[in-house]
């Protein structure tokens, strides 16, 4: 997959659809990188992968790969990015705080 089609196709993966994406959109702030993958169509997740969806490490060079895609749209002003807190809990050491990358299309 070209960098333009990887680029057009995390464009139309920031657009919500229906009024229920959109009021999360809002309350949210954005979506993570790993959200954006996982909103992206499925023929583009399979070629960025090249068809091994099963291997975590083609899944994580894939979801770096939109990630960089989305810091330049970012540095064009095609897409917003923010730095939202939240808190996770964890079984054994109880709640921590975190703070996770968000994008958004402008």
């Amino acid at each position: 997959m070209t960098d333009l089609e990887l680029r057009t196709a995390v464009l139309a993966s920031l657009c919500p659809v229906g009024i229920r994406q959109r009021l999360r959109l809002t309350l949210s702030g954005g979506y993570t990188p790993l959200q954006v993958w996982e909103r992206l169509a499925p023929m583009a997740r399979a070629a960025l992968v090249s068809g091994d969806e099963d291997s975590p490490v083609a899944v994580r060079h894939a979801v770096e790969r939109v990630q960089r895609v989305l810091m330049t749209l970012t540095a064009e002003g095609r897409v917003r990015h923010r730095r939202v807190g939240m808190s996770v809990t964890l079984n054994t050491k109880g709640p921590r705080d975190v703070l996770v990358d968000v994008f958004r299309a402008t």
